[in-house]
């Protein structure tokens, strides 16, 4: 007997496809971003704020996942290539690779003089302008991570998009709550410099206190259609067609892939400098482990005081496992 065996699709995708409507497909992917925290408190977070949104489209999409934090704008300058998503019966772990463009990794604005005409608390959105700096013209693009600097002091911020011929920029607070971007008046400042962990994590100093922890994070590949004519489509099936999309309209969409991060490398040259993201589906977990202790204790041979033993442990290595 035959069976339908079909993704989550919507029924206005079904109707698309089922009528052989001409569309076009991008895919959009939700990377959580590496973090700069301690190797023991480094915790995963389910705000917008901590993940890069990046598309092999050719132009940004706007597109909201469902997990909470609304639409949010898909990039389309950073992501260079997207391997295939394999897929069998057997219960088996896969990956799926991304390459990202990393040729503005040192991206930095030397001692730019910064105006900013009121504070901007966290996750809104307002202005900063400078009179003496480029912000193109140094290396950064719309949807970078940006920390302006002082002396110790540090303000992070999102670029959304540039004004004044590139000498400006409409940023959003990043920052935690209650921290706020403030006014400032003509300022002479360190520094812009590019602090996207998705371009950074694997150069930024490992030092005990700020170690860049990227294994596991979340990474979710979206597929979605858009229609590249106006359609009309009988969704319903009731040989009525009842519903219009019109051009670039959203056909409909589905959850391609869904796992953690599991390796990278960066390759770094006269022609060209990219980084790629490898990402196992959550089958990986499953993945067996020769000689790997279930129970912490045993794992690490932690002693009486909660130090691990490195010569009593299988490999030295699981000494410093969590």
């Amino acid at each position: 007997m035959a069976t339908e065996n079909l993704r989550d699709l919507t029924d206005l995708l079904k109707a698309a496809l089922i009528e052989n409507v001409a569309f076009s497909y991008a895919h959009l992917v939700k990377f959580e971003r590496p973090k700069r925290a301690s190797q023991f408190l480094g915790e995963s977070s389910n705000q917008a704020k901590d993940y890069a949104y990046i598309t092999d489209a050719s132009y940004d999409i706007l597109f909201d996942d469902g997990s909470g934090n609304g639409a949010q704008v898909y990039r389309a300058n950073k992501l260079l290539k997207l391997s295939n998503a394999n897929e069998t019966v057997k219960a088996k772990a896969s990956t799926m690779s991304l390459v990202l463009d990393s040729s503005t990794l040192d991206s930095k604005a030397i001692t730019p003089t910064i105006n900013v005409a009121s504070g901007i608390s966290s996750g809104n959105q307002g202005q900063l302008t400078s009179s003496d700096t480029n912000f193109v013209e140094e290396g950064f693009r719309e949807g970078d991570k940006v920390s302006l600097n002082l002396s110790t002091t540090s303000y992070e911020m999102r670029i959304e998009t540039f004004t004044n011929d590139g000498k400006g920029f409409i940023l959003t607070n990043i920052m935690g709550s209650g921290l706020a971007v403030p006014s400032i008046n003509n300022v002479q400042y360190d520094s812009l410099s590019l602090v996207s962990e998705e371009l950074t994590a694997l150069i930024t100093n490992k030092v005990a206190t700020t170690y860049t922890s990227y294994i596991n994070r979340d990474i979710e590949v979206v597929k979605i259609f858009t229609a590249v004519e106006d359609v009309s489509l009988d969704v319903n099936k009731d040989g009525t067609d009842e519903t219009v999309v019109l051009a670039g309209g959203n056909l409909g969409n589905y959850l391609m892939f869904k796992g953690i991060i599991s390796n990278a490398n960066i390759t770094d040259g006269p022609s060209r400098s990219e980084i790629t993201w490898v990402a196992s589906s959550h089958w990986a977990d499953f993945n067996r482990v020769q000689g790997r202790r279930t129970e912490d204790t045993s794992h690490r041979a932690l002693d009486s005081d909660g130090l691990p033993n490195r010569e009593a442990t299988v490999t030295p290595a699981y000494a410093d496992d969590l």
